[in-house]
């Protein structure tokens, strides 16, 4: 975005790694938290994007996670559970700040994750719904492969704007899924029991990203004027980005 020209600021866990001490871009920390709280609430009428860690809420991870739609909480007695059970909840509370902000938000994952059963999350969607109507909240589902993917990848973002609809680029042609499906991120055997095990080799970091190139714009947003929060699809607004 900033180098289309638009102002705004990336949270990624990644980006701070190297640096000794707190993570101050992890919302897990108490540091990244407050500095994201403390970001969206400098921003005016922004697009806040959360591309929150789906590892542990993804179908694949079911083995360890204990997860599924009846139990999106899952077996909190693994650290990493645990972990993205909490990073979760802080994004909740992010995501409420945004709705009382009047921003703009996105939240992304991948076709199969869990996320939208946990608790905390649907009671925020439901009572969004229950102030702003059916409309208030929207899920689109759409293929990265028809944003430049290495693989075709099913996804899935829920917002509280309609315009979301427009990443559907309706379904993704065959010739061009085939060509991507040459892209193995998934090892297959069987254990001494005889079960099917499955774990992710290094090509699955790499499909983990938005891949959009040139031709491709994510949004197009305008505020209709400075006394409503109204969104259209002209113009871009100031985007502030937060990944976990």
């Amino acid at each position: 975005m900033r180098a289309a020209g638009h102002r705004s600021v990336r949270f990624d866990i990644m980006d701070a790694e190297q640096r000794p001490g707190t993570n101050f871009m992890d919302l897990q920390t108490d540091a990244g938290f407050a500095l994201a709280i403390l970001s969206i609430l400098k921003c005016h009428k922004a697009l806040v994007h959360f591309g929150i860690k789906c590892s542990s809420f993804c179908v694949l991870n079911m083995g360890t996670s204990k997860r599924s739609a009846c139990n999106s909480i899952g077996y909190t007695g693994h650290e990493s559970v645990a972990y993205a059970n909490k990073l979760l909840e802080r994004t909740t509370l992010l995501v409420m700040l945004c709705t009382a902000m009047d921003a703009c938000w996105t939240l992304e994952q991948p076709a199969g994750s869990f996320l939208e059963y946990y608790p905390c999350w649907r009671s925020l969607m439901l009572a969004i719904r229950g102030v702003g109507g059916p409309y208030a909240v929207s899920t689109v589902r759409f293929w990265m492969g028809n944003y430049g993917s290495k693989t075709p990848k099913r996804h899935y973002l829920v917002s509280n704007t309609t315009v979301a609809y427009l990443l559907d680029r309706g379904r993704l042609k065959w010739a061009m899924r085939k060509g991507m499906c040459t892209t193995k991120t998934v090892e297959r055997a069987r254990d001494q029991k005889g079960r099917v095990r499955y774990w992710g080799n290094k090509n699955l970091r790499q499909t983990q990203l938005l891949a959009f190139d040139n031709k491709h714009d994510i949004f197009k947003f305008e505020v209709a004027n400075p006394d409503s929060p109204k969104i259209t699809q002209k113009g871009y607004v100031t985007i502030s980005y937060i990944t976990s």
